[in-house]
Formats: C-alpha cells, sequence, structure tokens
C-alpha cells in the first residue's frame, strides 16, 4: 500500500468514527491526525497494516449508525523530524482561533508518548498566551493519543483499539491536570526554564534510565527499558552519586505538610494518580500522585526491582507515596529530569526546582 493509499484509508475510517459520535453532534468537525511513522506500533509494514486493520474493523462497525455530525474533515499530518508535532499543532491553534464558526477541532496523536508530549506541550503553551486562545482551546479543542508507540503510557487506552473506543462510545468531555515544572535555569532541551508533564515527571534514577533507552532506541528498534533498569540499579550512583536531596510537599493550600532532606534514588509526581511509565511500571498505583525511593543497598535494590514494575512498592520503608499540589526541590549535585519521557539535564544551579498540578484547558474524552 501506498502512502497516499494509507493516508486515504485513514482520512476515511476517521471520518465513519467521528462522524457518528454524539460527542460531535450538528457539529462540523476538524480532525487532525498526527503520525510518527517512526513510532515503535508503525515502524514495520505489519504494523502498519495492523493498524489499518484496526481501523478499517472500527469504521464497519460504525457503519450503520446515524449521521451525526453536520461534516467531518480530516487531514493527516506524518512528522519528518524531532519536534515536527508541535510545528503541525501550532498552526492547528491558530486555524482554530482565527475561524469564527462553531466548529470543533478533534486532534489525533498517532504516536508514542514523546508525540502526545510534543502536541500537548504546544496545547498547553497556546493556552497561556491570552484569553482568547485559552477560551477557544478550552471550547473547541479535544485531544485523543492513541496507542502507537513503545510504551503508551500517556496514551488514551493500553491498545489502539481501547484508544478508538473513546470516540465510539465517549459520552462526555472532561478537563485534566498537568504538572508545570521550574528550574532555576533554562533548560536547552525545552527551550525554556518551564516545561510541561501530561503524565509523570521524576528527578533521579528513573530519568537516567529513560535517557539511555532512548539512545538505545535512537539506533536499534525496540523496548529496552527494563533492560536498562537493570543495568541503572547497578551503575547509577557509580555515574551520579547521590548526596542529601531536600524536597517539600505542598497541599491545594500552597501550605508545606512533609519535607524530607536525605539522599534519593528518585522523586516524582503525576498529574494525578493511578499512572505508570517505562512502559506500564505501576509507579503510582493508588490514588497518590507523589513517590519518592530513599538510597537503599545494592542488595535490596535488585531485589525490589520488581515491585516498582507491579505497584508492591507501596508500604516498603524505603519509598514514600502522597497526594500533593505542588513540591519542591533543592539540591547541589548534576541529575537528570524526566517530563513524560523526554530527559533533561540539570546541575546545581538549575535548583530550587518545583513542580505544580495546573490546569489543562483541553477537552479529553470519558467513556
Amino acid at each position: 500500500m501506498s502512502k497516499i493509499e494509507e493516508f486515504e484509508a485513514i482520512k476515511k475510517c476517521l471520518s465513519s468514527i467521528v462522524s457518528t459520535s454524539p460527542l460531535y453532534k450538528n457539529k462540523k468537525v476538524f480532525v487532525f491526525f498526527i503520525k510518527n511513522a517512526k513510532a515503535g506500533g508503525l515502524i514495520s509494514k505489519a504494523k502498519t497494516n495492523r493498524y489499518l486493520n484496526a481501523f478499517h474493523d472500527i469504521a464497519q462497525q460504525q457503519k450503520n449508525k446515524p449521521i451525526l455530525a453536520k461534516a467531518v474533515d480530516v487531514s493527516v499530518m506524518e512528522t519528518q523530524r524531532s519536534r515536527h508535532a508541535q510545528v503541525f499543532t501550532e498552526s492547528i491553534v491558530d486555524m482554530a482561533v482565527s475561524n469564527k464558526e462553531d466548529n470543533e477541532y478533534l486532534i489525533v496523536s498517532a504516536g508514542g508518548d514523546g508525540t502526545s508530549w510534543e502536541i500537548q506541550s504546544v496545547l498547553m503553551t497556546q493556552s497561556l498566551k491570552n484569553k482568547k486562545t485559552q477560551t477557544v482551546l478550552k471550547e473547541k479543542v479535544s485531544f485523543l493519543a492513541l496507542a502507537l508507540g513503545t510504551g503508551n503510557d500517556g496514551a488514551d487506552g493500553k491498545t489502539l483499539e481501547e484508544s478508538l473506543s473513546f470516540l465510539t462510545e465517549g459520552k462526555a468531555f472532561t478537563y485534566k491536570k498537568a504538572v508545570m515544572i521550574q528550574t532555576s535555569k533554562e533548560m536547552p532541551e525545552f527551550g525554556s526554564k518551564t516545561a510541561f508533564s501530561f503524565n509523570i515527571a521524576s528527578v533521579g534514577i528513573d530519568a537516567f534510565v529513560n535517557e539511555m533507552t532512548n539512545k538505545t532506541k535512537s539506533f536499534l528498534p525496540g523496548n529496552f527499558y527494563k533492560l536498562w533498569v537493570n543495568i541503572s540499579a547497578l551503575f547509577y550512583e557509580t555515574k551520579y552519586p547521590l548526596g542529601p536531596m531536600e524536597v517539600k510537599l505542598y497541599d491545594k493550600n500552597n501550605e508545606c505538610f512533609q519535607s524530607f532532606n536525605e539522599p534519593l534514588l528518585f522523586c516524582l509526581l503525576g498529574a494525578s494518580g493511578k499512572r505508570t511509565y517505562g512502559s506500564g511500571h505501576k509507579i503510582l498505583p493508588g490514588e497518590e500522585n507523589f513517590c519518592m525511593a530513599r538510597q537503599i543497598p545494592l542488595h535490596t535494590k535488585i531485589q525490589s526491582l520488581s515491585a516498582f514494575k507491579d505497584g508492591s512498592h507501596i508500604g516498603k520503608p524505603f519509598t514514600h507515596l502522597a497526594f500533593v499540589s505542588k513540591m519542591s526541590i533543592f539540591y547541589d549535585r548534576p541529575v537528570l529530569l524526566q517530563i513524560d519521557g523526554e530527559v533533561a539535564a540539570l546541575d546545581k544551579a538549575s535548583f530550587p526546582l518545583t513542580m505544580e498540578l495546573v490546569d489543562f484547558h483541553v477537552k479529553k474524552i470519558i467513556k
């Protein structure tokens, strides 16, 4: 199948699916399908055929349902380089803001967590520009992340079929939180002192695992997260010797209710509880959105690797979980920061660093 035939098939299927959705009843809907062909779920011909078949099957299931949308216009955009999804998203926001008609704009991320993060980062920063843009995004723009990457921790659903079910079974829109990360000096990797996470942001060993996984994926396709978890348990503290990290936790009233000052393997903040990272590691298995792990002996570290995957680290003496609205970190050593899988290098001048829950003014579908 040629690229043109693939894109036409996607347009036809998405048009059938969206046009029967009660979410867009009596609306003209502009759908933007932003595809990263290098994503884990799309890197081979077999995987491409699998995702096209899934689209076709679900579209066929909708063919006897009544058409509810006034009109559906689908555009397929394929990224050619890093951060290309951000360029596409900026143009979509400009279109939505400049158009005075009462239209809906659905952005579909067809890639992994990196593509999803790029799109949402633009939507977040654009919403902060002015009140008009924020209002347009809040009222007219919806976002769906398909599970087409290697890990899919930030996707809507763990499979492509489950992701698409948000369109066929969606009942309403809602708004979710994001994590705003602010450092004391600019992060070249993000081009600012401020960045946003829509899943989990963390400092420490897990950021190192992400960095090494990303580097390995750049020349070898596949999921190397588990491999680097095991290697990092042995060598991380040689590369990044630990020192006391001062962490303060704040409630919704911005009052500090707990603090720590000790060597930590990592500390993280999620946009909510019940979140995973690293291809399904249940690091936040409950309602708590904060987790930290203290420095522990090597043998304990190795024995505990599976606990961070299945969520049984809750209650261990070397971990602490809580629900927080904000946290601040003071540290005087080099360390890595990861934001939804994207990594930045920090040093003493980067601190203090804060992570804080903020509103994300883009519609998400709930079933």
